[in-house]
């Protein structure tokens, strides 16, 4: 089994967007009118609109998605720096960090 998408609700989409794509380097494969769907190797991410009574993402909950990088930790933190992205917390393997929506996002160079 394989991820088929991952969809993130959101009130700020074009800020997500940005993130996403500024970020962690992924390409917009198709915008919709309540979304935009983001290249994601074989899969998705949808960035989905939020109703406008839809409850924001609970900032600094722990819970979190990561991505294999395909650089290394010091390039990708290198990007960061001159992005004005703060790196939130590190282990020997993963960075993590917060979107726009402070949902917290991690890469990882770590290898099952």
């Amino acid at each position: 089994m394989r991820l088929h998408h991952l969809a993130f609700r959101t009130h700020q989409r074009d800020a997500l967007v940005d993130f996403y794509t500024r970020v962690f380097a992924l390409t917009v494969r198709a915008t919709h009118p309540h979304a935009t769907w983001l290249g994601l190797g074989d899969a998705v991410l949808m960035l989905e609109d939020a109703a406008p009574d839809e409850a924001p993402y609970p900032h600094q909950a722990r819970e979190f998605v990561a991505f294999t990088l395909d650089t290394t930790l010091a390039e990708f933190e290198a990007r960061c720096a001159a992005l004005g992205v703060r790196i939130e917390a590190a282990t020997a393997a993963t960075r993590y960090l917060r979107d726009p929506d402070q949902r917290r996002v991690g890469v990882s160079t770590y290898r099952f």
